[in-house]
């Protein structure tokens, strides 16, 4: 199913050089001689109302400049709606073909699947789905997938079949840890860096990051050094991020602290060698309505993929795997920087071959290439069976 067909994938973030699922899932479907055409969200800077962008051979950037106010959404959902079908009309019209599978990442703007008159459609929301809205085009889709059970229920009205996937880890990521695991030594005792490197991969202008713990962090241990890769700037992202005065703020501190290292934006490919000395991952999000749940983040994988130990408040997808993630008892900041300074004073233990090892072994199980093929097989039951 999977194969040899046009896919219209449909994003909420525009392509760039920072990659989140929905460009990893494009990649490794144009692998499969699919001819993808991704579909970046509207854009009113764009000079003319369709342009379109080749990424590479098989995959190309679909931008579009809509007509109408996108904002009607919030108030006049169904005005919107009327307006959304006249528009994508226009936009399969500049498509100039059919399209065989339509699949869904973005949650807000495309009320009902069968606009797009694809033969199949996926609706797979990665983030946290908590207005009816978002609920909504489960009904014309032909399946469902999410990255969490917490998102999936709020499908249980729907009766569509609804899947758990994984977040995947991208073939340079994957590459990075089977060279790790092929290496990894027992008999070898595991060295730390001096100083101790703390990482985290990620976009520092979200708000839903618990900034008053990580500056904490910074500052109390001022003999690690804190190293930062991904946006803490809205130029050249092209991520969502906040501008805000308290973002401003935070972003000055974190320039100002001798123990942090900034690298900005970097191209997905690069960050696996970047990150491949890191001792000590972090992930730090607060609870955020319709924005972060703490139920998943792809982040996880890819750290897990250097082996090293992550520190992270709870997600529910990975409950239950051990000492493979470091989570406090209590999801207070309290007892992280507990936990966090434990970890550093016993990181022989965490970061020991078996850990490691078992690490390694998870992420490669959860490859996009992976994801794909559980996906392709789910569809084809699911086709089967009805």
């Amino acid at each position: 199913m999977l194969q040899d067909k046009t896919i219209l994938l449909i994003s909420p973030q525009p392509w760039g050089k920072l990659f989140v699922s929905k460009h990893h899932y494009a990649v490794e479907l144009v692998k499969r001689g699919n001819k993808v055409i991704f579909l970046s969200p509207p854009d009113y800077t764009l000079e003319e109302q369709f342009h379109t962008h080749q990424v590479q051979e098989g995959l190309i950037e679909l931008k579009y400049r809509p007509f109408f106010n996108t904002s009607l959404r919030f108030k006049f959902r169904w005005m919107y709606d009327t307006l959304m079908q006249v528009q994508l009309k226009q936009l399969m019209s500049k498509i100039g073909e059919r399209v065989d599978i339509v699949w869904c990442f973005d949650p807000n703007l495309y009320t009902n699947l069968k606009w797009f008159g694809a033969s199949y459609a996926i609706y797979h929301p990665v983030d946290p789905v908590v207005y009816r809205y978002q609920i909504k085009p489960a009904a014309s889709a032909d399946i469902v997938l999410s990255v969490s059970q917490k998102i999936l229920s709020a499908f249980n009205s729907v009766n569509t079949p609804a899947h758990f996937i994984n977040h995947g880890l991208s073939q340079s990521f994957a590459q990075q840890a089977s060279e790790k695991l092929k290496n990894l030594n027992e008999f070898v005792t595991t060295t730390q860096s001096q100083p101790v490197k703390i990482g985290y991969v990620g976009n520092l202008l979200r708000q839903e990051m618990d900034r008053e713990l990580l500056l904490q962090l910074i500052k109390t241990n001022n003999l690690l050094e804190f190293h930062f890769w991904g946006p803490y700037s809205l130029e050249g992202s092209n991520l969502a991020g906040s501008k805000d005065q308290a973002t401003i703020t935070f972003v000055k501190l974190l320039e100002e602290m001798p123990n942090v290292k900034l690298y900005g934006a970097v191209p997905a490919s690069e960050i696996p060698t970047m990150i491949g000395d890191i001792d000590v991952f972090i992930l730090l999000y607060d609870l955020a309505h319709g924005t972060s749940d703490r139920s998943n983040s792809h982040k996880i994988l890819e750290y897990l993929s250097t082996g090293k130990v992550v520190i992270s408040y709870s997600i529910e997808a990975y409950a239950g795997i051990g000492e493979l993630i470091a989570v406090p008892h209590l999801d207070d900041r309290e007892e992280y920087e507990k936990l966090f300074n434990e970890v550093i004073d016993n990181l022989s233990h965490w970061n020991s071959f078996s850990l490691q090892k078992e690490r390694l072994l998870l992420a490669l199980e959860n490859t996009y290439h992976t994801q794909v093929n559980f996906i392709d097989k789910l569809i084809h039951v699911n086709t089967y069976e009805s």
